[in-house]
């Protein structure tokens, strides 16, 4: 259980860092666009976690926890 969570956890932070790459070639489009791509890696992070055998709810809230230290991280 511990094992699934770490590689849910790595598999998050390549996630977001796609997710950063992403923006930056997309920095002409308007933000709405990027909320909407936001939304859609919360999921990916989502299914990337109920495939890994994860509970459903594990996943949720370890896809949401990745979004707010992404968040975080680029606000600060």
């Amino acid at each position: 259980m511990v094992y699934s969570m770490l590689v849910l956890s790595s598999v998050q932070i390549i996630l977001w860092s796609l997710y950063s790459f992403v923006i930056y070639l997309s920095h002409r489009d308007p933000s709405l666009f990027e909320y909407v791509l936001m939304v859609l890696f919360i999921y990916f992070g989502y299914l990337i976690g109920v495939c890994l055998r994860n509970p459903k709810k594990q996943s949720v809230w370890l896809s949401l926890l990745g979004a707010c230290f992404y968040l975080i991280i680029k606000f600060t």
